[in-house]
């Protein structure tokens, strides 16, 4: 009996948090605890079984939510240098000024860009993203280089089968299993019947996740050929992420959730580009449905707070009937999101056995007074509705503490936006923005 009740090691415990596991119908536990040892979960459960772990460092959570990393299942981490030269809407209008920047981009941009987006992301409380940006070889160095996890898939407007197959052999490039290589299509509305075959014959040979913008606007629904013909070539299947779908017809995502694909929903993009309102209350019932930050990220910094809010107002306004709710929004930006990626198994909820990827964020602004912690419902939709990345404390990926007292411990913030400045000047002239 002495064994059983001797402590047991770990390299780090989050203490006295609410937090929120969002495992097994998102269990809450307050006060409670999370222990990680190495890069996995090991403990999570009320503060009573805390002493069950001797940790070599304890964080005191007591004014602060803990929670599973934000996963944005879409986004342009390098369109973080385009931030503020255009106004979003503008991009609606004219398409060809994002395009001419991302054409003007270079490999050495393309890695600033993506170290700035991820600096941005990683400040917002996001730990995973799904990104598609040009030279994703650059882009998975600078991930690496902040300690994020990333599924990276390319961003052009050509495809080839030469392109499909040096996306196929990035894994043995980039040799760090936070990184995941996927296909990239930039529009299933402009690509060509070869270009689906060939993604497809890619994927299945490869075991490639896809990355695809799917019926963003009315004009890329037609009569719904696209879905379909995305699933007869195989490019719809578990991990497949379709961003937008807003316009989608009723029978392209049966289709859709009958493959196992997922949605990221672009809620602040969208309203930014006066695009139609994604139905999310009657999606979740039928499919995976996650949170992008898509080119917001260019505007707004990668403001997740902003992409659960807006997901969950707009639904409000749009739906009659809607019943989304602040746990549900929550569960879009957590653990459906890592389902969207297929990557439920490893991040998404604080589970042991999982990676460590979690963050907690700060409630102890007059923001959220008053604040009655034993009410769960309350603490959730303060953190929903009165949340913002300033709020965020820490950030932990894959067991790395890589943010703490909201700063970035092992980045020099002042050389990357630097960088970014000269990196954007050069670019923006380049695309004759300038």
């Amino acid at each position: 009996m002495a064994d059983l009740a001797t402590p047991k090691p770990c390299d780090l415990q989050l203490s006295n948090g609410f937090v929120v596991t969002m495992a097994n119908g998102g269990e809450i536990c307050w006060p409670g605890f999370v222990a990680i040892q190495g890069r996995d979960i090991v403990g999570v459960g009320p503060s009573e079984r805390a002493d069950e772990w001797r940790a070599a460092i304890i964080l005191d959570c007591s004014d602060s939510v803990i929670l599973p990393g934000f996963i944005n299942c879409h986004a342009h981490a390098g369109i973080s240098l385009l931030k503020a030269a255009v106004a979003a809407a503008d991009l609606l209008s004219e398409p060809e000024i994002a395009w001419s920047f991302i054409e003007a981009t270079t490999e050495d941009s393309a890695y600033v860009g993506t170290r700035l987006g991820c600096l941005q992301m990683m400040k917002a409380g996001i730990t995973t993203f799904a990104d598609m940006w040009p030279f994703p070889d650059a882009n998975a160095e600078a991930v690496k280089s902040v300690g994020m996890r990333a599924v990276l898939a390319p961003y052009t407007r050509s495809h080839d089968a030469r392109g499909f197959d040096t996306i196929a052999s990035a894994a043995s490039r980039w040799m760090d299993d936070r990184l995941t290589p996927a296909i990239g299509i930039h529009s299933l509305r402009d690509c060509s019947r070869e270009t689906l075959r060939l993604a497809g014959d890619a994927a299945r040979a490869h075991d490639l996740k896809v990355h695809a913008d799917a019926a963003r606007s009315k004009a890329g629904v037609g009569d719904g050929w696209r879905i379909a013909e995305a699933k007869e070539m195989g490019v719809l299947r578990r991990g497949t992420v379709l961003v937008g779908c807003a316009d989608a017809t009723e029978e392209e995502i049966n289709v859709a959730a009958e493959c196992g694909a997922g949605i990221a929903c672009v809620p602040v993009s969208d309203a930014q580009l006066a695009r139609s309102v994604s139905p999310l209350s009657r999606w979740k019932q039928r499919m995976l449905v996650g949170l992008g930050t898509d080119i917001s990220g260019a505007q707004g910094g990668h403001d997740f707070f902003d992409e659960m809010r807006m997901a969950i107002l707009m639904d409000r306004v749009s739906i009659e009937d809607s019943k989304l709710k602040p746990r549900d929004a929550l569960e879009m930006a957590t653990i459906d999101g890592a389902r969207v990626l297929g990557m439920e198994h490893t991040i998404g909820s604080l589970e042991i056995g999982k990676r460590a990827d979690l963050i907690t964020v700060r409630l102890d602004d007059p923001r959220f007074a008053p604040l009655h912690w034993d009410r769960s419902d309350q603490v959730l939709s303060h953190l929903l509705f009165a949340a913002a990345p300033i709020d965020i404390a820490t950030v932990i990926v894959d067991g790395h503490v890589l943010f703490r007292n909201r700063r970035a411990l092992h980045l020099d913030e002042e050389e990357i936006v630097r960088e970014s400045r000269e990196a954007s000047t050069t670019c923006l002239a380049k695309a004759g923005l300038k």
